[in-house]
């Protein structure tokens, strides 16, 4: 089992303008109380985590109605490092396959570890998303906190996902191989919410080069 999900904290990396992740104690043994008992405030895009379609489709489905299945199977690791964007010719030397999880490990590497947002960050162009879609391909996962370059207007995530494509990010791609792995990858069940958190798993099916 390799575990890419980013734990949550407070001060990690939050993309800019989303509200930062914050937990407080309500009840705690220590200031006499029973139990401890705290809660949290956060973006349900902060960490590691997927866009339901709502994200950025208004008439999009919302994370309630997607099915299970999106969540949770057979899916590739593909290394990309060496490459300043992700372009439609990257994407075609990897030959995408119909119903495929592809889950990019890119220079992005343990950026999400870190405190200072990188607005440099390796993502996808608009072609790359309609190559994928073209593809059947069924989920996309970047490790960064967007799938698209920063400061864009959207397209890559419409494209996305009105083509019917679960979009993982913000994972810590630094421990995994590129290789066949079964995914497991949870959202946080929130009714009609635009995404959630999710604890990312890889669990190892066999070793090959890609």
């Amino acid at each position: 089992m390799i575990d890419l999900t980013v734990p949550l904290r407070e001060g990690m990396l939050q993309y800019p303008g989303d509200p930062p992740y914050r937990r407080e104690w309500w009840y705690a043994i220590s200031e006499g109380k029973d139990c401890n008992v705290s809660n949290i405030h956060l973006s349900v895009h902060t960490g590691t985590h997927m866009d339901a379609p709502y994200h950025f489709l208004d008439d999009g489905r919302t994370l309630d109605r997607l099915s299970p299945d999106c969540f949770i199977g057979a899916c590739r690791v593909v290394d990309l490092t060496g490459r300043p964007v992700i372009d439609a010719a990257d994407l075609q030397t990897i030959a995408p396959r119909a119903g495929e999880r592809l889950l990019l490990k890119t220079d992005n590497a343990d950026g999400m570890r870190a405190d200072c947002f990188n607005p440099q960050y390796v993502a996808l162009t608009a072609d790359a998303a309609r190559y994928l879609v073209s593809c059947e391909v069924k989920a996309i996962g970047i490790d960064y906190l967007s799938i698209e370059p920063y400061n864009q207007n959207g397209d890559v995530h419409r494209i996305l996902l009105g083509g019917g494509v679960t979009i993982y990010e913000g994972y810590d791609a630094t421990s995994v191989h590129a290789g066949a792995y079964e995914l497991i990858a949870l959202p946080m069940l929130i009714e009609k919410s635009d995404g959630a958190p999710c604890r990312m798993i890889l669990r190892e099916l066999e070793k090959c080069a890609l």
